[in-house]
């Protein structure tokens, strides 16, 4: 006849088994979700530039790239923006902290003041200097 003692001991030992072995099926699945969120993130996001990345070097970006910027404000007369970091506008929530305001021209209807942006073209020389010229632009928010 076993124990009430024994009888603990072994329930114990299997109640210790079970939440270890949940342990390692929990932190798998984390892994595994995260790893998917990963992957479906990737998929979505286009590999960019910051808007301050730019503005400290705009010829080491010939060519077309992606920019990841927000806007400040709106010239709708002139079809230009002026953007922002958006990792800058991310920790300080305004407008008005950003260390680099980047001129973009944009054909179409201009976007609002603090919306998130993909902004897919290339760093031209025009009559008032440099300016980001948009061929595409995608609202992320």
């Amino acid at each position: 006849m076993i124990g009430t003692g024994h009888f603990a001991v072994g329930l114990s030992a299997i109640v210790v088994l079970l939440g270890v072995g949940q342990a390692f099926l929990y932190q798998d699945s984390t892994a595994q979700a995260q790893s998917e969120q990963t992957s479906i993130v990737d998929e979505k996001q286009p590999d960019f530039v910051h808007v301050d990345e730019l503005a400290k070097d705009p010829h080491a970006y010939p060519g077309e790239i992606v920019l990841r910027a927000v806007v400040a404000k709106s010239n709708e007369s002139e079809g230009v923006v002026s953007v922002i970091d958006s990792r800058e506008f991310e920790s300080c929530g305004q407008l008005k902290c950003a260390e680099n305001y980047l001129p973009v021209k944009i054909s179409g209807s201009l976007p609002e003041p603090r919306t998130l942006l993909f902004i897919t073209g290339q760093v031209v020389r025009d009559k008032q200097g440099l300016v980001f010229q948009a061929t595409q632009v995608k609202k992320v928010q």
